[in-house]
């Protein structure tokens, strides 16, 4: 197709070029068999590296394709439509691709997802304009959709799950339309809905927890319809429950705690309800309680910690009753208090932190009484603060992150006063901020991202500040933006992937401008598509 075709019939395409430097004739021939003759439980993906070449418009990116094949095992999955495309563009280098990710422009499209895809999309994700859409999915499977994800017109569509596995799904996720609905959960199982997670309609829905197991549910997770349902923990374990997580139709409910265990509750967990209640704690204990978590009628309880300990208690945790008791903290430690967490009556106490520190501390944990006290973080050190955790009173203190750093800081987090502050992120870096996370103050900020890059911002993530930012993504990749992410300024921005590779945008992340563009996925492989893979729009 030359330059001036090109332009009439489709804006900002890229080129998919398959390498021909690094790969024998044998091995170019078994990339065009793989997709020309595919055996029908292997998915064949090209690894890749990624290029930027100056001068190419609408900051084009080349996506170089090495030719080596990486076949496994999964489910049955369509091949025929791409094994059409990949014939009938055998002769020709070049593919086009158009749309936005996230956007209203992301209808009829398709993308790769996060891991080793990339996805062409001319609708929206997540809007009411996803409709009709195919997308990829998160590893290596691919999403044929009619409707948007997280909207009401997801109706009718399948996806592909996040790693190996297909939903056919008649509704969207999230939305009253996914009644009647299945679609494969976030590893290696399938759910079989006939309603969405977490909306009034997942009620009589069976649905696969996040790993291994499957949860048949009358009623949708977290929602009062989730009584009398049961379903499946997030790895191994089965909830039988008579209410909603987090609300107060829990009571009288019994639920698996995240990995090993059983929660017979008779309230809902972090409600009054959860009084008289036993459970089960997140890993492999067990929790005797009188009264809910969190609440007033915890007091005389005692329950298993997160992990391996017991807490007996003469109150609750986070109430005023724990004043003068002893518990287990979340994992091999002991905590020897006279008030209870995060009241005004853990003033002038010492208790373990989460896991193997020891917190001394004059006021409780996310109090006034936070002020001037030191105690340990989460893992291995030690926060010495000037005032509590997410109060006005966290100014002009630090403490330590939730892993290896040190946070110093002269506002709380997430309130007004995180205006002008630095602190520690999630894990080896150091974000210094001259607004709080999430505001509008964020602008004209930098911060360290989740692991190991650096964002240098103009704006705050996700508002309309973060324009003409640039920002690193979430593990070794570097966004360089020209507007934020998720608005309508991220248009004509280039932008790294979540992981290894590289997207060369014309168009903004959620934004009708993504459209007519070319995006790396979160890993390692490129998908150039006009349609989903094994979909009618491919």
């Amino acid at each position: 197709m030359d330059s001036s075709k090109q332009e009439k019939g489709q804006k900002r395409t890229y080129s998919s070029v398959v390498s021909g430097d690094e790969s024998s004739s044998s091995e170019k021939e078994l990339v065009y068999e793989r997709f020309t003759k595919p055996t029908p439980h292997s998915f064949v993906m090209l690894s890749s590296t990624t290029k930027f070449e100056q001068g190419l418009p609408n900051k084009v990116g080349r996506v170089f394709l090495e030719s080596s094949v990486i076949s496994f095992s999964a489910f049955d999955i369509d091949m025929k439509p791409i094994h059409a495309r990949y014939r009938k563009n055998s002769k020709s280098s070049r593919s086009e691709i158009s749309g936005p990710l996230g956007t209203e422009e992301l209808r009829n499209t398709s993308y790769f997802c996060l891991t080793t895809g990339c996805l062409s999309s001319t609708g929206p994700l997540g809007t009411e304009e996803l409709r009709n859409t195919s997308y990829f999915c998160l590893t290596t499977g691919c999403l044929s959709s009619t409707g948007p994800l997280g909207t009401e017109e997801l109706r009718n569509t399948s996806y592909f799950c996040l790693t190996t596995g297909c939903l056919s799904s008649t509704g969207p996720l999230g939305t009253e339309e996914l009644r009647n609905t299945s679609y494969f959960c976030l590893t290696t199982g399938c759910l079989s809905s006939t309603g969405p997670l977490g909306t009034e309609e997942l009620r009589n829905t069976s649905y696969f927890c996040l790993t291994t197991g499957c949860l048949s549910s009358t009623g949708p997770l977290g929602t009062e319809e989730l009584r009398n349902t049961s379903y499946f923990c997030l790895t191994t374990g089965c909830l039988s429950s008579t209410g909603p997580l987090g609300t107060e139709e829990l009571r009288n409910t019994s639920y698996f705690c995240l990995t090993t265990g059983c929660l017979s509750s008779t309230g809902p967990l972090g409600t009054e309800e959860l009084r008289n209640t036993s459970y089960f704690c997140l890993t492999t204990g067990c929790l005797s309680s009188t009264g809910p978590l969190g609440t007033e009628e915890l007091r005389n309880t005692s329950y298993f910690c997160l992990t391996t300990g017991c807490l007996s208690s003469t109150g609750p945790l986070g109430t005023e009753e724990l004043r003068n008791t002893s518990y287990f903290c979340l994992t091999t430690g002991c905590l020897s208090s006279t008030g209870p967490l995060g009241t005004e009556e853990l003033r002038n106490t010492s208790y373990f932190c989460l896991t193997t520190g020891c917190l001394s501390s004059t006021g409780p944990l996310g109090t006034e009484e936070l002020r001037n006290t030191s105690y340990f973080c989460l893992t291995t050190g030690c926060l010495s603060s000037t005032g509590p955790l997410g109060t006005e009173e966290l100014r002009n203190t630090s403490y330590f992150c939730l892993t290896t750093g040190c946070l110093s800081s002269t506002g709380p987090l997430g309130t007004e006063e995180l205006r002008n502050t630095s602190y520690f992120c999630l894990t080896t870096g150091c974000l210094s901020s001259t607004g709080p996370l999430g505001t509008e103050e964020l602008r004209n900020t930098s911060y360290f991202c989740l692991t190991t890059g650096c964002l240098s911002s103009t704006g705050p993530l996700g508002t309309e500040e973060l324009r003409n930012t640039s920002y690193f993504c979430l593990t070794t990749g570097c966004l360089s933006s020209t507007g934020p992410l998720g608005t309508e300024e991220l248009r004509n921005t280039s932008y790294f992937c979540l992981t290894t590779g590289c997207l060369s945008s014309t168009g903004s992340l959620g934004t009708e401008e993504l459209r007519n563009t070319s995006s790396f996925c979160l890993t390692t492989g490129c998908l150039s598509s006009t349609g989903p893979l094994g979909t009618e729009t491919s």
